[in-house]
């Protein structure tokens, strides 16, 4: 099964993004990798024959911005599956393998497992919706479900991510969570947005 890795990027982030999580998200060999947003960037693109960059500048400075990029990469997308990152997170370098040995026939929406990646924290597993819903800051979703219900077709709240979980659900979604048990989990990703408290 082949998938694309979509980061959903935000000026203020652009760097972070180039130097610290594309590198990784590249080493994991998606299929196809977009970054999709603004990178507010204005030197040399590393890696360049290797992913795709669609500009959209922020139109209204809220989450609806957020909806909108991700949209944008399910239509760019060309594969059966999209891993969406936020600016501020990144897979584990064994993403890419977990990926091909996940079994796609029982799920529409696998939610990794959040870690801390901030000094004193490293490691922390942190909320990512689990047993209800998938956060924001990253999610592995079939694309036929998100061009059956896109992103901007739902609610247009900051609380996005916990009423399109909902929406999928409702319409018969079936979630994948990663049990608590750390020996089981599959799929990790780390918050590595400097001086942030995710634990809190």
């Amino acid at each position: 099964m082949t998938w694309t890795a979509a980061v959903i990027v935000s000026p203020k982030r652009g760097e972070l993004v180039i130097r610290e999580i594309l590198p990784v998200i590249l080493a994991c060999q998606p299929d196809q990798t977009l970054i999709v947003g603004d990178l507010g960037w204005s030197g040399q693109l590393p890696f360049k024959n290797q992913w795709q960059y669609l500009h959209i500048p922020d139109m209204t400075r809220t989450t609806n911005d957020a909806l909108v990029k991700r949209d944008v990469a399910a239509l760019a997308s060309q594969h059966p599956w999209i891993a969406y990152f936020s600016d501020d997170h990144k897979p584990t370098n064994d993403f890419g393998l977990q990926f091909a040995s996940l079994k796609f026939s029982d799920w529409d929406v696998f939610v990794p497992a959040r870690y801390a990646a901030q000094p004193g924290h490293e490691g922390e597993r942190l909320n990512m919706g689990e047993p209800t819903y998938c956060g924001g800051h990253a999610g592995l979703f079939r694309r036929s479900l998100i061009q059956e219900l896109p992103w901007c077709a739902g609610p247009h709240h900051r609380e996005w991510d916990l009423l399109n979980s909902q929406r999928h659900i409702q319409a018969g979604a079936r979630y994948h969570f990663e049990p608590n048990d750390e020996k089981q989990v599959s799929l990790r990703v780390f918050d590595i947005e400097p001086g942030a408290s995710p634990w809190l």
